[in-house]
């Protein structure tokens, strides 16, 4: 058998210990030469137990266990946990930015990191989800291309577009290229945005990247003072600064509201915000950082008076 046949030979061994495996689910000796027969690189037992021994001086580590009369043989290695696999699992289906051939996709790849005996398990369990998918299929490469300009410190364009009621895109700006500073990526309220800095205004600007097109990065670095709003500041602020991240003015504010809405704003701006009960009665006071839009002021609007901004103390 010539060398390149050989390293062929090994390659798909060490493929089916890897995929086939587990401490609790080794696969035999009569196993892998079937599965290598179908594979079509044939191996019979005494030259199976030579390729092992040669995997395993090349630091595979291969270990030995019985199954009946049999050996067994698995590939010792750190598995994801099932549960751990369900949620991110469950995440993928949560999130409406990412397509649904998208969504079936990735989750094929991470079905693949489970122990073979688990995996139909996570393909029948798990949420049942209740959401719209959307269609963007450029997501995907416009994430992967605004992590690398933020890694490289560098500016980004594209094309921005709204949706019409024929589900078109409209361009904004006659389609014109944005030449933004990126300065963060965002997850917010099951959609990615990016944050950027707009030196012209010396404001924050935030883009939902799913409403990106044609993005490119730029060879231009981005600006001293676009560097300032990331090292100043706390990356987990910048999802409180960016609340429905839509652009407007960075409020601290006082908020007043019924007791039983204390879980609402919990979730809404985290659980180190400032709370504190108005003595003798239900309402409960909480500072809060907002940005002011018309987002804002609906999501405000909800609670139909049960919630209200209130003056600073003096």
């Amino acid at each position: 058998m010539g060398e390149n046949m050989v390293k062929i030979k090994l390659l798909k061994l060490y493929e089916l210990l890897l995929s086939e495996s587990s401490s609790s689910n080794p696969i035999t000796t009569n196993q892998l030469c079937d599965a290598m027969k179908e594979m079509g690189g044939y191996v019979d037992r005494r030259t199976l137990t030579k390729d092992i021994a040669l995997l395993r001086d090349n630091g595979y580590d291969i270990q030995l266990k019985k199954v009946g009369k049999q050996n067994g043989y698995y590939l010792k290695q750190e598995r994801w946990k099932r549960a751990d696999l369900r949620v991110i699992i469950d995440a993928i289906h949560a999130a409406n930015f990412i397509p649904g051939d998208e969504t079936d996709r990735l989750i094929e790849h991470l079905i693949q990191l489970a122990p073979k005996e688990e995996r139909e398990s996570l393909v029948k369990s798990g949420a049942r989800f209740n959401n719209v998918k959307h269609s963007n299929h450029d997501v995907s490469r416009t994430i992967d291309l605004i992590v690398n300009a933020l890694d490289h410190r560098t500016q980004i364009s594209f094309c921005y577009f709204d949706l019409n009621e024929k589900i078109q895109k409209v361009f904004r700006k006659n389609g014109e290229r944005y030449i933004v500073e990126p300065i963060a990526l965002i997850y917010d309220s099951d959609f990615y945005y990016l944050m950027t800095y707009n030196s012209h205004h010396d404001a924050i600007t935030n883009y939902r990247v799913d409403r990106m097109s044609d993005a490119r990065e730029e060879t231009d670095k981005i600006s001293r003072m676009a560097m300032h709003q990331i090292t100043s500041k706390k990356p987990e602020r910048f999802t409180t600064q960016a609340f429905r991240m839509f652009g407007g003015e960075i409020k601290r504010i006082w908020l007043e509201f019924d007791d039983d809405l204390v879980g609402v704003v919990i979730d809404k701006f985290g659980e180190r915000i400032r709370m504190e009960r108005i003595a003798g009665t239900n309402r409960i006071r909480a500072k809060v950082e907002i940005q002011e839009s018309q987002v804002w002021q609906a999501w405000l609007g909800m609670f139909q008076g049960r919630m209200r901004i209130v003056p600073e103390e003096k």
